[in-house]
């Protein structure tokens, strides 16, 4: 009787356990609500700066654009006159004085030699400076003054020269020889020929092989030159005679 009547030992004491961590925990949660709450009620908005967009005034009718300043000329040089050292660009004026060896003129500038691509002997010229090496400079013709007209036409007028001893450097547009086509122009060989004078190729338009033509010079190049037949010397002579 006893023993069925006795409380079992230790029971009040696991329910007032579990009751105190209950309280334990309600009381950290309500804490860390409290301290997320106090964060967010800190926070300061970021102010984002004002951007501020100007509008042009309007420009009213019949009033002239602003036109941007244009860029300084630049006066050709003449070579006579020069008091600056040649400059790759610059543009100068002088006369060709001889013809080198790859048939461009020379001009003096300031006593430094300039080969000019596309100047003859005799003629005035302005050409732009395209190489200035130490011991001479390169050049190209621009324009050709109006002392060269009178030198062209002098050559035009002049006798024709034997092609056989004349030189490469007497090849220049205008002139006239004798020449004697040594072959057909691979290119043309129904229709144009090949001549040589001083070594140097000289295409030469309606032109047979083994055809002595009179020529005239339209074109000079570096390593070749073109010609156009203007008189047959061999066929008039047969025709001359009875």
């Amino acid at each position: 009787m006893n023993n069925a009547a006795q409380t079992p030992t230790g029971s009040p004491a696991r329910c007032s356990k579990g009751l105190v961590v209950g309280l334990v925990i309600g009381v950290l949660a309500l804490a860390a609500v409290a301290a997320l709450f106090v964060v967010k009620s800190r926070r300061k908005p970021v102010a984002i700066p004002a951007v501020r967009v100007e509008t042009p005034a309007p420009v009213a009718a019949g009033t002239p654009a602003a036109v941007p300043a244009a860029a300084p000329v630049v006066a050709p040089v003449t070579a006579a006159s020069a008091g600056e050292p040649l400059r790759v660009g610059g543009r100068y004026s002088g006369v060709v004085e001889d013809v080198g060896k790859q048939g461009d003129g020379i001009v003096k500038v300031q006593g430094k030699v300039v080969f000019v691509t596309g100047g003859r002997k005799g003629d005035r010229v302005e050409f732009e400076v395209t190489e200035n090496l130490d011991r001479f400079a390169r050049g190209r013709v621009v324009g050709m003054a109006a002392a060269a007209a009178p030198a062209a036409a002098a050559a035009a007028d002049a006798p024709p020269v034997d092609g056989a001893t004349a030189t490469a450097e007497e090849v220049q547009p205008g002139r006239v020889f004798d020449v004697m086509i040594s072959e057909a122009d691979r290119r043309a060989p129904d229709r144009d020929g090949v001549a040589k004078i001083g070594g140097l190729v000289v295409f030469v338009s309606n032109a047979r092989p083994d055809e002595r033509v009179r020529i005239r010079v339209v074109q000079r190049m570096t390593r070749f030159a073109r010609a156009e037949v203007i008189a047959r010397p061999d066929a008039a002579a047969s025709e001359a005679a009875p």
